[in-house]
């Protein structure tokens, strides 16, 4: 955080109180399942999935967070509109039909397929700071700008390119995803059904 501010950050105690440990093992949500979670957590070990429903329909998973990476509950009405963002750009490609629904109902989760390592710290007292500190303000704005460039980044890999090449760049960049993840979900990440990723796999030995 003090890097994406530029200095040093004022009151870190009050924060430092609100750091909350947590290990999952696979299967347990990080929130969901209608609860609310207010901590911002950082991936130490393991991986999440993020996953959407909409109207009560399956999960689709549509993010991975692995070591590193940060993930938060959103408000459901973000959820909501982004949700509706990637069903309109074709993000989520087994959802199709969804694009005659946008303005449904939708249900998110992140939950664990690995043991997974969480370290967490309360948004609601980082915004309470950035309230009173300039420096904290700009350290959340800088981190806003940056969510949002990625994301944008990732809208576009799935408008430009087709799912082989982007199953090539994503084992090329994480190669260990091919054998931690389920073909079922790598292909919701995707954006294709799990019979497509099957036959993407086949298509250069036919």
């Amino acid at each position: 955080m003090e890097l994406l501010a530029g200095a040093p950050l004022p009151d870190w105690p009050h924060l430092e109180a609100t750091r909350r440990w947590r290990v999952l093992e696979p299967g347990e949500t990080v929130y969901g399942d209608g609860g609310t979670d207010t901590h911002l957590y950082l991936v130490r070990s393991g991986m999440v999935l993020g996953q959407a429903s909409l109207d009560g329909g399956e999960f689709v998973t549509i993010d991975l967070f692995a070591e590193g990476d940060l993930l938060a509950h959103l408000e459901p009405e973000f959820d909501s509109f982004w949700f509706h963002r990637l069903v309109e750009f074709g993000f989520l490609g087994r959802l199709d039909q969804a694009r005659l629904l946008t303005q449904g109902r939708v249900a998110t989760r992140a939950v664990a397929i690995e043991v997974t390592d969480l370290i967490g710290y309360d948004l609601r007292v980082m915004h309470r700071l950035a309230d009173h500190h300039v420096v904290w303000s700009r350290a959340l704005l800088a981190a806003q700008y940056l969510n949002a460039l990625t994301f944008t980044v990732e809208l576009l890999r799935h408008r430009l390119q087709t799912p082989a090449e982007r199953h090539a760049d994503l084992l090329a960049e994480r190669p260990d995803l091919a054998r931690r993840l389920l073909h079922k979900d790598l292909a919701g990440y995707l954006g294709i059904s799990e019979s497509g990723y099957s036959r993407m796999l086949r298509a250069p030995q036919e």
